[in-house]
């Protein structure tokens, strides 16, 4: 019901009243498991506070903040409980350092949690070798589910294979 009633309020022409309402709409929805729904309300939040970021008064600004800024050990915190979002992310940030062990092993808590990012990374550690031998078929099988979960690189990943016939039995 809060999803429903809410959901009029997203295009407010009152800031306030549009941010409340993306906020509730976006943790009304959760429980539904209607994601796309709360990560676009989510997103439209972000957006506004990005737009308005300037005009609005102090006691109602926001921290706006990108994974970017996030220190590498609170990311490790994150990660360390559970927080999937927090696992692809540490998991790049270790990717970069070449910690490739480590990565796989953040990617792979991440995939076993449907992470559609961390099992794309996954096949990219795969099929370039990153601390794994390069292993073109478990990569595309590792693209393929990416790819079911929704993972736009993942499904030109799989187009591709299967236009050229790579490992597509």
């Amino acid at each position: 019901e809060a999803a429903q009633i809410t959901g009029g309020f997203l295009s407010h022409e009152n800031l306030a009243i549009r941010l409340s309402a993306c906020l509730i709409y976006a943790y009304a929805n959760l429980p539904l498991g209607k994601i796309n729904q709360a990560r676009f309300a989510l997103a439209e939040m972000q957006l506004e506070l990005n737009a308005h970021k300037d005009s609005l008064p102090q006691e109602n600004k926001a921290i706006i903040v990108s994974w970017d800024d996030v220190p590498e050990t609170q990311l490790s915190i994150w990660s360390s409980q559970g927080y999937v979002e927090a696992i692809f992310q540490y998991g790049k940030v270790l990717l970069e350092k070449n910690e490739f062990e480590n990565a796989w092993k953040l990617f792979s808590n991440g995939a076993e949690k449907n992470d559609k990012f961390c099992v794309f990374y996954l096949g990219v550690m795969l099929s370039e070798g990153l601390g794994r031998n390069i292993n073109s078929e478990l990569a595309f099988k590792k693209y393929l589910l990416a790819a079911d979960l929704g993972h736009i690189d993942s499904q030109y990943n799989v187009a591709q294979a299967y236009l050229r016939g790579n490992n597509t039995q």
